[in-house]
């Protein structure tokens, strides 16, 4: 199938979403291709952050500049997708105090409003705080939702004539007399490919960045860093904690939803897709939790992940020291059309979450010109699709939700799927009843399912019930999903376990093995594969 539109945007992170958002706002017909679900690369692989500035402002004044307006910005225009927890940067005995005094001056030269707190107020607010805190700045950071944040600026972008296309990836960008003409694409549910003729394409696929510019064959010199992170099964702070001294391993507690998450770490790498977490990584990250937040030495650890900072310069070149701490997280719009003489090729490359609308404003700004498109940019003022009411969408609120629905059903209750994250039967209908997905991660994403405590350990197959209700999965496809899902799970759960997680871990495998008996069932492969096919498509 052949598609026509002005700009295709390669990527589904945040910023690519963003962008989409941006162009459709402005009135250019965008179309977003993204190889797997919305969020499923470094977005959402992040600590959930948004930050106040603070991180960055002794080395990096430019893009804590950037943080301290974008800040103020997405908190009133994604409001859903944001938690004003606010944040305290922790001296502790073994740091130094004179990196107090460069904080504080560097935060007042790039507006970041700072106060200083004694322990006793600071731990009226935060009462898990250490007790050996020597000096506590309050700032302004807050939580995010990388996964709310993305999905709702794609619902604009299609809101406003979008297209976005999941699941579809670029293998292909035809360049004719220096100027890009095409990028084919392929369904991977289908295998199909398809062409989309274009005027401009935007590379905005984060640590893929290089690969994707190569497929125009030009060089996009990047640096990538795994950072780390660990998930506890409850939440043990209200407020985002940051150790006060130069940034460096573990050093950052955020809370998130019912959980909290610690990070990160910053080892180089050479592979987008290096996930794999060590065990020396897990033990330093613990003992740096404990040392901010003693109670987390009784929290369990449920799920460790990593993420790829991809910063702008060649591998082990462009000042890579201190895990790549000493790179700046500004962020580069590459015209390759100037740099590379490929006309209608733009990358975005570095950045943070924090940032993604600023790098969206810059990209577009750069493509309206060159179409002759006039209309100014507005996402700095208007409130992403979702986000109107101007209030996060705390967990207390779908419980109210759920209550004053099931006050209304005559038949009781309204059907809860995931305890943890109280996501209701009604809220997975709806998702795929509008997507028509029968991937969990697509439905995950959309609903927070399975986010919590458990990691999907008590709700997958409930969930995977579902699918099979409606005729969506057989009964070969529903095992293959849910034995994907739990090897997926395990690389997670594998470098922490330890303690109550080995107790739960245990429980699980007596569910899926002693009574789902998934270890008899094995993978749907071969004679399996056609079974599958045949009583899919039978629905």
């Amino acid at each position: 199938m052949d598609f026509h539109t002005e700009v295709v945007v390669i990527g589904g992170g945040v910023t690519g979403t963003g962008i989409a958002r941006d162009l459709t706002l402005r009135g250019i017909e965008t179309i977003l291709v993204e190889k797997g679900d919305l969020a499923a690369g470094a977005t959402g692989r992040c600590h959930g952050l948004l930050h106040s500035g603070g991180r960055y402002a002794v080395k990096d004044p430019e893009s804590a500049r950037e943080c301290v307006e974008e800040n103020r910005i997405l908190k009133k225009i994604a409001s859903r997708n944001i938690e004003d927890t606010g944040g305290f940067f922790v001296r502790l005995p073994q740091d130094d105090r004179r990196y107090v005094d460069k904080f504080v001056t560097a935060c007042d030269e790039v507006g970041i409003e700072t106060e200083f707190m004694s322990l006793s107020a600071a731990r009226k607010i935060e009462p898990n705080l250490t007790g050996n805190a020597r000096e506590i700045i309050r700032v302004p950071d807050a939580a995010v939702d990388p996964f709310g944040l993305t999905i709702d600026n794609a619902a604009d972008s299609e809101a406003n004539g979008g297209r976005v296309m999941i699941h579809t990836e670029a293998v292909g960008i035809v360049v004719e007399r220096s100027r890009v003409r095409t990028v084919l694409v392929r369904d991977k549910n289908t295998s199909e490919t398809h062409r989309i003729r274009a005027k401009f394409v935007v590379n905005a696929t984060g640590g893929w960045a290089g690969n994707v510019a190569a497929l125009s064959g030009v060089h996009v010199p990047l640096s990538l860093f795994k950072g780390s992170l660990l998930i506890f099964n409850r939440r043990i702070n209200n407020t985002i904690i940051n150790r006060l001294r130069p940034p460096g391993d573990g050093d950052i507690i955020v809370p998130n939803e019912p959980t909290s998450i610690i990070g990160t770490t910053s080892i180089e790498v050479g592979d987008p897709e290096e996930f794999t977490v060590t065990r020396e990584e897990v033990e330093m990250m613990l003992a740096e939790a404990a040392l901010m937040l003693p109670p987390s030495v009784d929290a369990r650890v449920i799920r460790a992940y990593a993420g790829i900072r991809p910063l702008l310069g060649s591998k082990g070149g462009a000042g890579g020291n201190e895990g790549g701490r000493d790179i700046s997280r500004s962020f580069s719009v590459i015209n390759h059309g100037v740099i590379d003489d490929v006309r209608g090729l733009v990358s975005v490359v570095g950045g943070k979450l924090t940032t993604y609308r600023l790098m969206a404003e810059k990209v577009v700004d750069l493509i309206a010109k060159e179409l002759g498109v006039h209309i100014p940019c507005s996402t700095a003022e208007r409130p992403i699709l979702g986000s109107e009411s101007g209030e996060f969408y705390k967990l207390g609120n779908r419980f109210d939700k759920i209550e004053i629905l099931s006050r209304k059903k005559p038949e009781g209750i309204e059907e809860i799927i995931c305890e943890c994250e109280l996501v209701t039967k009604k809220e997975i209908l709806k998702v795929i009843e509008e997507t028509g997905t029968t991937d969990l991660n697509d439905i995950q994403h959309r609903t927070r399912v399975g986010m919590g405590s458990c990691q999907g350990g008590f709700c997958t197959y409930r969930l995977l019930g579902i699918l099979h209700e409606l005729g969506m999965v057989s009964d070969y496809r529903a095992n293959d999903i849910l034995i994907r899902f739990l090897e997926e799970r395990w690389r997670g759960i594998r470098p922490i376990l330890r303690g109550d997680q080995l107790v739960e871990e245990q429980l699980m495998e007596g569910i899926y093995l002693g009574l789902f008996a998934l270890d008899k069932v094995g993978k749907a492969d071969g004679d399996d594969n056609a079974k599958v096919d045949k009583k899919d498509k039978k629905g």
